[in-house]
């Protein structure tokens, strides 16, 4: 059986379903099925099964992008004798499970997480296996405000999205004040504008952007691209660090003015006003 990424992508039934067409790919000798048949239909008796009854956890993230989370079980019925059963049969479902996270992962718009290999036995010699995994599809919404990219040590801009739960920009004021000898009250003048960035990241989501913060970069360049394509360039040093076992979150405060020109989202290119591509 021939599935293509094309035409799984491009199928119009049920996730289950086409998971089932897709594993069943992998192997010509055996089949893939969404159900329990109640006899082997063919070398491996497989089915996949939804955890999550057609329920589907979403997680919004920054620049309009949502990773929708279901999870499933790969069902195997194979004899568990001896410890060589049972070892050709957990074998059998972890190549099936890496074969489809290197297949999604092609896609760009999947990711799959493996979860739990158990096995429970049945009628006499004849078990049932089964190997959990998470499945991660990401849909992304049109965003009508500024969106925004970041480059560490002269990398290509990468844009702010998976795995970034909040990306809020500031600005404040810079007031110097001054008493007369001869007053009593302060008198404030602007003598510029402090801007700064709250952020918060999942630290478990490679993909993320802002990921090389967890590892220790304090520099990044900054752009703001609005939706005509202008923008601006600036440079920000880390300020503030806050990591648990799931997020990391802090502040970036700018370090300069900022440039402002025109970004290509295509080339990851920021034209400054009146000089070249950088």
């Amino acid at each position: 059986m021939e599935y293509t990424k094309d035409e799984f992508l491009s199928d119009s039934g049920s996730l289950t379903l086409r998971l089932c067409r897709l594993m069943t790919s992998f192997d010509e000798t055996a089949a893939v099925v969404p159900y329990r048949s109640a006899k082997a239909v063919s070398r491996y008796d497989l089915w996949l099964v939804p955890m999550t009854d057609g329920r589907r956890v979403v997680t919004k993230y920054v620049g309009g992008i949502h990773r929708v989370s279901e999870g499933f079980r790969l069902y195997l019925r194979h004899r568990a004798a001896t410890a060589e059963d049972i070892f050709k049969a957990e074998g059998i479902l972890i190549r099936y499970v890496k074969r489809l996270s290197d297949f999604l992962l092609d896609t760009d718009g999947f990711t799959l997480e493996e979860g739990a290999l158990k096995r429970v036995a049945t009628d006499g010699t004849v078990w049932e296996f089964f190997a959990e995994f998470t499945l991660f599809t990401y849909e992304v919404t049109p965003v009508d405000g500024a969106l925004y990219y970041v480059s560490f040590d002269n990398e290509a801009p990468v844009p702010i999205g998976v795995g970034c739960t909040l990306f809020r920009e500031y600005g404040e004021n810079v007031l110097h004040a001054r008493r007369y000898f001869d007053g009593d009250s302060l008198l404030y003048r602007k003598t510029g504008e402090c801007r700064s960035v709250d952020f918060e990241f999942e630290t478990t989501v490679k993909r993320c952007a802002l990921a090389p913060i967890f590892y220790d970069k304090q520099k990044v360049t900054l752009y703001t691209v609005f939706p005509d394509g202008r923008g601006e360039m600036a440079r920000y040093e880390l300020s503030e660090l806050y990591v648990t076992d799931a997020l990391c979150k802090g502040k970036l405060m700018r370090d300069g003015e900022a440039v402002s020109g025109i970004f290509n989202s295509e080339t990851g290119e920021f034209t400054c006003e009146g000089s070249v591509s950088v």
